[in-house]
């Protein structure tokens, strides 16, 4: 395990310019990063999974995110819809193969979360056909993916119908690398064509959204913590290492940071360790966390630059990444802006 967190820490520029760090995703599969759910409380143990790989790497921590919330989706299809035997036992393979690493695959979830706030319009249009639906459109900024890789989406039939979907990225799809990013350029990041793409009825994973997503979108949101309090425990790691007498006033209020993240990591424990009975209630709950969480990331990392001094300043030094992946997570669906409307809108 510490191998393959040494041979992150050793390609970490390299993945933040682009390089898609695969192998030690699929290593990571070996000692259990992708769980296989079989109840909502296990969720503390994929948080806790994605914060010591996000402390070493922000980018191959959010491609674990992606890999655990493919997972999630469909431990909650199974769970919560009606399947026959076949189709149970077929999104159980699957589930199992990205569990094992032997599938990788992301969240298509970001544009049709951004378009129930009201941020932007839903991308995908979606037309039943006998034996499932025809997908088209485009989705900006699907993480994880490339050839043979597995997402979920989203499409629109009507103003009052979606269907969410197991999305394989097979030759009928168009994977487009054409946008640059400050940061997380490893993350393989894409944009999806879809052109009369096929949603086989054995990929769907609910065509009733406004029971199934409620279910959902907790531990969507919960496992990003794991992201933002790996990269607040690497600039602590970072700020010891630096204090001294220079910086003394710079860090007047470092004891009451250190005991914000304490307590919001014990917040999250406290929503996640029992059963989930009001999904809406949970979702507020998480919501605030990750909000605090976001804002607490920014402060961390801002401390470490500012201790740096002109050091931090540098290209690629520990700081300028630290903070990049922390305004990642203060962006990265539900960035805080959005939780910010979710949590003033009656949920």
């Amino acid at each position: 395990m510490q191998t393959i967190l040494n041979t992150l820490q050793s390609q970490r520029l390299e993945i933040d310019k682009g390089k898609y760090p695969k192998a030690c995703l699929q290593e990571l599969a070996q000692y259990g990063f992708y769980h296989h759910f079989s109840d909502a409380r296990e969720l503390l143990g994929v948080i806790e999974k994605i914060k010591i790989v996000s402390k070493v790497c922000g980018n191959t921590g959010f491609c674990v995110w992606c890999q655990n919330a493919l997972l999630w989706y469909l431990f909650c299809a199974m769970t919560h819809n009606q399947f026959d035997k076949d189709k149970q036992d077929f999104l159980q393979n699957i589930a199992h193969k990205i569990s094992q690493g032997e599938i990788l695959g992301g969240t298509g979830l970001s544009n049709p979360m951004k378009s129930f706030a009201g941020f932007e319009n839903n991308k995908l249009k979606a037309k039943k056909i006998q034996g499932g639906y025809l997908i088209n459109g485009v989705l900006p900024w699907v993480s994880n993916i490339a050839s043979n890789h597995y997402f979920a989406a989203i499409a629109k039939e009507d103003d009052e119908h979606f269907v969410m979907g197991l999305i394989q990225c097979d030759e009928t799809l168009s994977l487009k690398d054409d946008t640059r990013f400050i940061a997380l350029e490893g993350s393989a990041t894409r944009s999806v064509c879809f052109k009369d793409y096929f949603l086989e009825k054995k990929f769907i994973l609910s065509t009733n959204l406004s029971d199934f997503l409620p279910h959902v979108l907790p531990g969507f949101v919960a496992m990003q913590t794991g992201i933002a309090l790996g990269l607040i425990e690497k600039s602590q790691s970072v700020i010891a290492k630096i204090k001294n007498v220079q910086n003394d006033f710079m860090l007047e209020d470092l004891p009451h940071l250190n005991s914000k993240k304490e307590k919001l990591e014990c917040r999250i424990s406290a929503i996640l360790e029992n059963p989930i009975v009001n999904h809406q209630d949970t979702f507020k709950e998480v919501l605030k966390v990750k909000l605090e969480l976001g804002k607490l990331c920014l402060r961390f990392a801002e401390l470490v630059m500012l201790c740096e001094g002109s050091k931090g300043y540098f290209k690629d030094s520990v700081a300028h990444k630290l903070l990049l992946e922390s305004y990642f997570v203060a962006i990265v669906t539900p960035s805080l802006r959005h939780i910010k409307k979710l949590l003033s809108l009656d949920l």
